[in-house]
């Protein structure tokens, strides 16, 4: 429901000790910057971790370099990718990140 909740949930969970012990033994003291540091490590792992986004999908793949797109589908990226065109890339990001992580297709906007 709000902040004060979580970080009582979250000091009671089996893995505030964790917590504890990655973000400082007094984290709970500061509401503000433990609740920040909870939502930052909610963010890492649904960046990170592969069981939230396993990236399987055909297009996942070509992206890894293991499977080609058929020409049709070739033809479909290519608009998607074209400022004159659809545009959408412009947006929805398609291309693998500098640190090799898989787009998510979104500019967060």
């Amino acid at each position: 429901r709000d902040p004060a909740a979580v970080l009582a949930k979250l000091e009671r969970a089996p893995y505030a000790a964790r917590f504890r012990e990655v973000f400082g033994q007094n984290i709970f003291a500061d509401r503000t910057k433990a609740f920040a540091q909870a939502m930052a490590a909610i963010e890492r792992f649904e960046l990170e971790d592969p069981s939230f986004h396993p990236y399987t999908s055909k297009f996942d793949y070509y992206l890894d370099g293991k499977v080609q797109l058929t020409a049709q589908e070739l033809r479909g990226k290519k608009l998607f990718d074209s400022p004159t065109g659809g545009n959408c890339a412009s947006c929805h990001i398609d291309q693998i990140g500098v640190d090799g992580s898989h787009p998510l297709f979104t500019d967060f906007n």
